[in-house]
């Protein structure tokens, strides 16, 4: 799959974001088309993590 972007997670995993995730994403959530950058930056440097 075409990847759009990668984040690096806290714990230094990838985490790739393809175009059919952001398409499944936008059309549940038309407010977020124009947010890549600030979901790609939330996965990066997370406000909170929670762990079991």
């Amino acid at each position: 799959m075409d990847t759009i972007r990668v984040a690096i997670s806290k714990n230094s995993v990838r985490i790739r974001l393809t175009y059919k995730q952001w398409a499944h994403i936008i059309d549940s959530h038309d407010y977020m088309a124009g947010n890549l950058d600030m979901v790609v930056e939330s996965v990066e440097n997370p406000d909170l993590i929670f762990c079991n």
